[in-house]
């Protein structure tokens, strides 16, 4: 990346949000119609509410291990200061990007359960449910005191979002105005709502300019 870029940190932001929505997008749509459609049933909406998700935290979980794997490359999408950032939060970071691809692996386990057989399935979904436990035990471990109040505040607001949005859904499906959403559907859009959370609280500390 350019000094130009470098010292203008809205356009670097642009330039990452930008690159970030094209690249996760292509791989959504990529993985939908040569993986997704021969082997499992889009016509259903909560399969792809949860393949969608899946295949979002597989791309965040991967973004990142590869910018651990090559530092200089990884600091100029990743928002760290520069590549000896990641070389020093690589034990948190690493387990990050585990328990992404774990929860990511875990939703698209789900969507193709009839095709693997659900015997299968639900060995890799425990497994993948062991591993996130476990990474994020390691993450809990290992952060510092800023992101762990980041990872509380994104954990408040996600439940306030749950709350509202699923108090006031199941209200209207308890007195007949709505039906209720499948499990499939219900986990990933969990997951959704926390990174979006995620987002929201990074934005409001104004940790989301690049450094």
């Amino acid at each position: 990346m350019n000094a130009a870029v470098q010292k203008n940190p809205v356009r670097k932001l642009l330039i990452q949000l930008v690159t970030g929505a094209i690249v996760g997008g292509a791989t959504v749509g990529l993985f939908m119609t040569y993986v997704g459609d021969p082997f499992a049933d889009l016509k259903d909406k909560s399969t792809v509410i949860a393949m969608a998700a899946g295949v979002s935290y597989v791309v965040i979980g991967l973004g990142v291990a590869f910018g651990l794997v090559a530092p200089r490359a990884g600091a100029t999408y990743l928002n760290v200061e520069d590549a000896d950032e990641l070389r020093e939060q690589k034990g948190m970071l690493a387990a990050s990007a585990i328990a992404c691809v774990l929860l990511g692996a875990f939703l698209l386990i789900l969507c193709f359960a009839e095709s693997i057989g659900r015997d299968l399935a639900l060995t890799l979904a425990a497994m993948s449910l062991v591993g996130i436990a476990v990474s994020g035990w390691i993450v809990a471990k290992r952060q510092d005191e800023l992101t762990k109040q980041v990872g509380l505040e994104a954990s408040t607001l996600t439940l306030q979002i749950v709350m509202s949005l699923f108090g006031c859904w199941a209200a209207l499906v308890v007195l007949g105005y709505a039906s209720w959403i499948t499990p499939l559907a219900f986990i990933a859009s969990l997951t959704l709502l926390q990174l979006f959370a995620i987002f929201v609280v990074i934005a409001k500390r104004g940790m989301l300019m690049p450094r």
